[in-house]
């Protein structure tokens, strides 16, 4: 039994209670029934989960609205399966997915729910895998992703995770049987007609593999990618622009300030949850960081923050009078990033002090002492859980509230994107570019192809230029500029012998080493090739690479 103080799901202290009778729920199957053990969860009415599912996926998945769902992913061995190797996974992760997980759990429990839809005698998920069922699969697949008339999916995401579960269900599946077959062998003789059972749904998944890999794996991923390369080209993607940034930027301390003032003077859960939300959203638009990078931030990381003045007194004196405001204004950070990346953090003399008042007022509050975070949140009910913001909800808000124009461009990845781009604009030195990308926690390739947007302005300003002089003639390029710019390009490959360009072909530059994406997101650059006249009248071609 548990508590009325964990009605919101807590089960860090739950006494299991497990029965042995069968499930009432008409999506269990003989061998299940059998097997069901439920461990009962009384809070408010019963929560039962499958017996197989260890402690941390029962409290990952007590949350859960109560639906039809909820009640299939709760029941199906299979997904519990599923979700206790996702949650051991993440288990040591010092930025646990659990919304991630949830999803997960819960597009599979979507999953079942159409396989059983279209197929009544399955009972469970497990009883899908079988020739005989192959085709509903990939017409589940369809349904969930939103296979459209004209052959492309709505939702090329939700298909591609599929293909990527399933391949793991099967393997799940095969490995239960195994495991079945063992404990069954200790006593052969009495148990050999169960095994040859067993025996046989094994090879039937080990068909059913065979098939999924050979056959609708390959279909299903095929109809993503191209629904994915259509929807980046109907995608008409927006930059924040500096004068919305500054908007939201200056609403944030304003409302920062104000909450503040009204903490000194008395405490207002109100004013608490303005200044948690205001220094949240100041923190990631300052230092562009991910939101989850900012969510995550652990009070252990705040309290180890330095200053150059105070742990380089040497590098402090040596510097100009305005680096040593910045660093005076400044201290420095480190919290942990993407893929356990540790990135730093910047943080003013200001941040600390809205820092210092939120971290002062936690107990009064209702944060839990146990929680790690910075931005933690009190947890509903008084129960001993740790909870955490939704930064994207905050952001929208604050975005609209702030009057800036288009308040639907300002989201974290587009900030990011923002300064990522001004930069590559501004012809940053390799070195400084490079201190950039480590800032923001990217790889150097990462933040060049996917994060810098200048490709349009490069397209538009040079290569369209190039293209010109592709449908000009002799006389139009000596009276244009464009002879200087073929000058520099020949003049960049060290030929000194060509004295007319007479041909011209240019082609995209696609990265082979990067899968996963559109082809449209592959294109590095162009490769723009001449044909020179030499002296002795032969031709040659001539190279030049253009990295966009």
């Amino acid at each position: 039994m548990i508590s009325s103080d964990q009605e919101n799901g807590d089960l860090n202290s739950v006494n299991v209670v497990r029965k042995k009778t069968p499930v009432k729920s008409s999506k269990c199957s003989s061998i299940q029934k059998r097997e069901f053990k439920l461990r009962a969860l009384v809070n408010g009415s019963q929560l039962t989960i499958h017996s197989r599912a260890s402690d941390d996926t029962a409290k990952l998945l007590c949350s859960l609205n109560k639906d039809s769902i909820s009640d299939i992913i709760l029941r199906d061995r299979l997904i519990i399966q599923f979700v206790n190797g996702r949650v051991k996974k993440y288990q040591c992760s010092d930025r646990p997915p659990d919304d991630q997980l949830r999803a997960e759990a819960r597009i599979l429990g979507r999953f079942t729910e159409e396989i059983f839809f279209m197929k009544d005698e399955i009972k469970e998920l497990a009883d899908a895998f079988c020739l005989s069922f192959a085709d509903r699969f990939e017409s589940a697949v369809d349904a969930l992703a939103g296979l459209n008339n004209l052959g492309y999916y709505d939702h090329p995401t939700n298909a591609r995770t599929l293909v990527l579960h399933i391949k793991s269900l099967i393997k799940y599946n095969i490995d239960y049987y195994n495991e079945k077959v063992e404990d069954l062998e200790k006593d052969a003789e009495k148990e050999a007609d169960a095994i040859k059972a067993l025996e046989r749904k094994i090879k039937r998944c080990q068909r059913f593999e065979n098939k999924f890999e050979t056959d609708i794996r390959p279909s299903l991923v095929k109809k993503a990618s191209q629904s994915e390369s259509r929807l980046a080209a109907q995608k008409c993607t927006k930059d924040a622009t500096v004068e919305d940034i500054t908007f939201l930027y200056k609403y944030c301390l304003g409302n920062r300030k104000e909450a503040l003032t009204s903490l000194e003077q008395s405490y207002s859960q109100k004013m608490w949850y303005q200044l948690f939300e205001s220094q949240l959203l100041i923190s990631i638009i300052f230092n562009r960081k991910r939101i989850g990078d900012i969510k995550h931030f652990r009070i252990f990381s705040y309290k180890n923050r330095t200053g150059i003045e105070q742990t380089m007194p040497d590098v402090y004196e040596k510097l100009d009078p305005k680096s040593k405001k910045l660093a005076e204004e400044y201290k420095f950070t480190k919290t942990v990033g993407k893929k356990s990346r540790v990135v730093p953090m910047l943080l003013h003399a200001l941040d600390e002090q809205a820092y210092n008042k939120l971290l002062s007022l936690r107990e009064e509050a209702g944060v839990t002492s146990e929680n790690p975070y910075v931005f933690g949140l009190p947890s509903a009910g008084g129960a001993n859980r740790i909870k955490l913001p939704d930064p994207c909800a905050i952001i929208r808000n604050y975005s609209i509230q702030c009057g800036a124009k288009n308040p639907e461009n300002l989201r974290g990845t587009n900030l990011r994107k923002h300064i990522a781009t001004m930069c590559a604009i501004l012809n940053l030195p390799e070195r400084q570019y490079e201190e950039l990308a480590n800032f923001m926690g990217h790889r150097l390739d990462i933040h060049k192809q996917f994060y810098r947007q200048s490709q349009v302005v490069h397209i538009v300003t040079q290569v369209s230029k190039l293209l010109q002089m592709g449908i000009s003639t002799k006389e139009e390029l000596d009276n244009e500029d464009t002879t200087g710019k073929v000058a520099e390009l020949v003049s960049n490959n060290d030929v000194t012998d060509e004295t007319n360009i007479i041909d011209m072909v240019i082609t995209e530059v696609r990265d082979s080493n990067v899968s996963n994406v559109p082809d449209s997101e592959k294109i590095l650059g162009v490769q723009i090739s001449f044909r020179g006249l030499s002296k002795d009248g032969s031709t040659r071609w001539l190279w030049r690479n253009c990295q966009m």
